[in-house]
């Protein structure tokens, strides 16, 4: 359990560092980028791969810088885009700190591994994405009379649901392979960049 928080720690203490501002600074405004190229299919749907450079962050810097980098690039894209589709959510909100956080709990100070990856994308995609985003987004705007021991709302949940969870399903193969070529490579080029500056 002393190893587990001290991810949260260790994670904290890597803000002191000026190479750490810099190399978060970057990913932050690479994933800006990328968030700005997304793909709106719907109002509720939205096909974006701005997850790779909060993936890489995540795994150099730890749980805590994570999860600041991910809402953060996600309330700055809010307020850089033209498309203000609704007002900025602190539940939203809250769900990219938990992205942030997974994935550092999962990559943080752990072998590169692709098995590793995959895992934290699905963990990600599953509870963040399918669950949690889905349910505020209904509850918040769609039907806020929404109960869940109503069958008819149930039902209708998931009639809503249901382009969410294709699009999800469908782009996670892509997030996957993407994943596996993109952080690998992004963390061994940081690796030589830092040991040619140590050096």
């Amino acid at each position: 359990m002393k190893g587990f928080f001290s991810l949260f720690s260790d994670s904290t203490k890597e803000l002191k560092s000026v190479r750490t501002l810099t190399i978060t600074g970057m990913m932050m405004a690479l994933a800006l980028v990328l968030r700005h190229l997304a793909i709106q299919v719907t109002p509720d749907v939205r096909i974006s791969f701005a997850f790779l450079p909060i993936i890489v962050i995540a795994m150099l810097y730890g749980p805590v810088v994570g999860a600041m980098s991910s809402v953060m690039v996600d309330f700055l894209g809010y307020i850089i885009s033209d498309a203000k589709i609704r007002d900025y959510s602190l539940l939203l909100a809250s769900v990219q700190i938990i992205a942030g956080i997974i994935y550092g709990i999962l990559l943080y100070r752990k072998e590169l591994e692709f098995i590793r990856i995959i895992f934290s994308r699905v963990a990600v995609v599953l509870i963040c994405d399918m669950i949690l985003t889905s349910v505020i987004i209904y509850i918040s705007y769609v039907n806020k009379d929404f109960s869940f021991r109503n069958v008819s709302h149930l039902q209708d949940f998931g009639i809503w649901l249901t382009p969410r969870l294709t699009k999800s399903l469908l782009q996670l193969p892509f997030d996957l392979i993407l994943s596996c070529i993109v952080v690998p490579s992004a963390i061994q080029a940081y690796k030589r960049v830092a040991k040619h500056y140590i050096g």
